[in-house]
């Protein structure tokens, strides 16, 4: 595969910062964490740099989920790109990534009564970033969005019944034009406005649900702002979650042209900023630019999911 410059100077640096553990942290000289390390593992899978995926076998966990090893805590989105990147990286078949499957399915978010300053349901139970929290939408849709690939060579009920979970929390939690705060879509009688980022990863964890109209509304939120935020980061989810929404045969109206400024904006920010350093954002970015050649393989859906009342 023929690099482009920008990539294949993204690609050294995460070689070059990559840990003698495995891993990568956040920024170049830091510790390994769970999030960068496994965005790094796609990043390097689809340049053709041979990844090192014994990297998560060996990571310490803790009934069955990875821990991070700064806060001694278990997160639940970093868990949730782990089963994605494990199962793309080849690792589907170890012996852990059942179990990792089984215990992501198993978290579950708390619930609270009803509450007179929102109106979103809250005994709707997601994920929360860590145990015994109230759920969000970033950790509740990587989950749903790991399970799903998960599904797509392993039926379980037990799994199927969270996704179905998740789902309802991310369509009770969608801002009133579109899209998604990161928690609640009103406060206090007020209206929250949504972000990119977290508009883009729950687009991704319901890209079989784009009949939706609170999808469909998202997905125009999205092409509407996808350049507001010129991060890495936010570019890259919503390079990925457009391309997906763009693919026959139930495609939605994401203009081409669209695609290319999104990639033109990547690479105007990384020769500006490095993107700060972040490796997380580097590896991701790495992966909206190469991925694309297979389809983004990693965070594709690819039958449509028997639904839950």
């Amino acid at each position: 595969m023929a690099l482009t410059p920008t990539a294949r100077e993204q690609l050294n640096a995460l070689a070059a910062a990559r840990n003698t553990d495995g891993g990568w942290g956040y920024t170049p000289g830091r510790a390994s964490r769970v999030e960068p390390t496994c965005l790094a593992l796609l990043a390097c899978a689809s340049g053709g740099m041979p990844p090192d995926p014994s990297v998560l076998a060996r990571w310490p966990r803790a009934d069955g989920l990875l821990i991070d090893p700064q806060s001694h805590t278990v997160n639940a989105s970093d868990n949730g790109v782990a089963l994605l990147a494990a199962q793309h990286a080849g690792m589907g078949g170890a012996s852990f990534v059942p179990a990792l499957a089984s215990a992501v399915a198993g978290m579950k978010g708390v619930k609270l009564p009803p509450s007179p300053t929102n109106r979103q349901d809250n005994t709707l139970q997601g994920w929360g970033w860590v145990a015994n929290t109230f759920s969000w939408v970033e950790p509740t849709a990587w989950c749903v969005l790991a399970l799903k690939t998960w599904t797509r060579a392993h039926r379980d009920a037990a799994v199927m019944a969270r996704i179905a979970d998740g789902e309802r929390l991310l369509l009770d939690r969608v801002c009133r034009n579109g899209g998604w705060n990161y928690g609640n879509s009103n406060m206090l009688g007020k209206e929250l406005f949504p972000y990119v980022p977290a508009t883009a990863i729950a687009l991704l964890a319901l890209q079989d649900r784009r009949d939706h109209d609170a999808v469909k509304k998202s997905v125009a939120y999205l092409s509407a702002h996808c350049l507001d935020e010129r991060s890495g980061m936010s570019l890259s989810l919503s390079r990925i979650a457009l391309t997906l929404y763009a693919d026959p045969p139930h495609a939605v109206d994401v203009k081409p042209s669209l695609l290319t400024e999104i990639d033109t904006a990547l690479t105007h920010t990384w020769r500006a900023t490095q993107y700060l350093d972040n490796l997380a954002a580097t590896a991701l970015a790495v992966y909206a630019t190469l991925g694309a050649t297979e389809d983004y393989a990693a965070f594709r859906i690819e039958r449509p999911l028997e639904r839950h009342a």
